[in-house]
This record gives structure tokens, sequence and C-alpha cells, in this order.
């Protein structure tokens, strides 16, 4: 058997898959947006960027986005206001950029790892997977989004809804497919099944802390929600 993802579908082996990382993804954050961004050398771009994401989080998990002022922030990363503005126009164009980042290039990266998998069900599980790990890598990055929805404009509260929307309607086709196929009962509601999937998938960038107190693992949760969601779809 390989040892590589997905027939070996373990975190180590899905990082070494990954295109970037907790570090190279600020690259990826600066190619995105280089046309908002004023500075326009990418070497020295990338490490104030990382500086203002990771600083943002940070704030944020103490006090509240909402709270946090760009004055903080400064304060925070060692970056003058002036210096500040050449990346970010405002706090909102910075919420804009994480979640906007989050949803296109993150979403785009999960989906990736699982359009080669025609079996049905073998495509949910390693879909769920993906999604755990996901959150483990980028765990700030979901927490964020998250926890700082509620003080976000209604354009990027919508943003964040839509996510999560088409998260649900991905695993719910998912699902509906494999009914068709008789793989999956066809009396359970799709619906359903798939809202407890995310939410189960939520829950592990929302009570971390408690996972890593108790010792768990993203590939033993990982393993959890799968076996959960395998016997409410079975037959």
């Amino acid at each position: 058997m390989s040892d590589s993802w997905p027939h070996d579908c373990s975190l180590v082996a899905f990082k070494k898959q990954m295109p970037f990382n907790q570090s190279s993804v600020y690259r990826a954050v600066f190619r995105a947006f280089s046309n908002r961004i004023q500075v326009q050398r990418e070497d020295a771009a990338v490490p104030n960027l990382e500086k203002i994401f990771k600083a943002t989080f940070r704030l944020s998990s103490r006090h509240s986005f909402d709270a946090m002022s760009l004055r903080d922030l400064s304060r925070e990363t060692g970056i003058s206001m002036g210096g500040l503005y050449n990346y970010i126009g405002s706090k909102e164009e910075l919420a804009h950029m994480i979640e906007s980042f989050m949803d296109i290039h993150m979403t785009n990266t999960g989906r990736e790892f699982v359009d080669s998998i025609a079996d049905l069900r073998n495509r949910l599980e390693t879909t769920v997977r993906v999604y755990i790990y996901l959150g483990e890598i980028f765990l700030p990055w979901y927490q964020f989004i998250f926890m700082e929805t509620r003080s976000m404009t209604k354009r990027q509260k919508e943003l964040a809804k839509g996510m999560e929307i088409r998260d649900i309607a991905m695993f719910r086709d998912m699902i509906e497919a494999g009914q068709h196929q008789d793989i999956f009962d066809p009396l359970i509601d799709a619906n359903m099944v798939s809202s407890t999937i995310i939410v189960m998938i939520q829950n592990w960038y929302l009570k971390n802390w408690r996972f890593a107190k108790e010792g768990v693992s993203a590939n033993d949760y990982a393993g959890f929600v799968i076996n959960a969601v395998n016997k409410l779809l079975a037959r």
C-alpha cells in the first residue's frame, strides 16, 4: 500500500500534500491580494503580512476583533500605523481578506484532495478528514471566522453563513448520491446528517483546547467522526 495521501490518511501525510503550510500561506495571501497591497516586493511584504495576521488572531482571541483597534495592531506587530496602511485600509478590509481567503483558497484546496475519489463512501470519509485536518493546521484562522463573525459587517456575516451553507450542501449532495446508489440508508434525512457533520467538524476547532488536554489528536477525532457518520448512514 502507498505511504502517501490518501492511502495514508494521517495528518502527517496530508501535510506533505498541502500546497502551503502555516508559514508559506502568507505568500499565497500576498499573491491573492497583491492588487490591494501597496508593497509590491513579495519578499518584503510576506513577513509583515504574517505579523499582521498572527497578531490579529492573538488580539481577537484575547479581547475580540471588535475591541481591537489598528493602533493595538500596530503595537502588537511593531509596524507603524502608516506601515499598516500599506497592507490593509481598515479593520473591515483585514477581516475581508481573512474571510475571503478562507472562502476561496482553503475551500478549493480542500476539494482538490477529494475530487479524484470516485467511491462515494471513501469520498465522504476523506472529505471529513480534510476539513478536520485543515482546521488543525490553520486553527487560528478557523477560530477567527467562527468566533468573530458577530462583530463583522453584514456583507462579511453573509459570506461566513454562505460558507457554512455551501459546506452542508456539499455533504448533503454526497449523501443523497450514496442513497441513490443504495450505499446509505434511503430513509435518513441527508440534510440533517450533513448539518451534524459540520457541527462535529466545527467542534474540533472550537473545543481544541479540551481535546489537547485529553490527548485527542486530529487523527483520533477524524476517525471518531467518520465512525459516527457511518453509523448514522448505515442501512
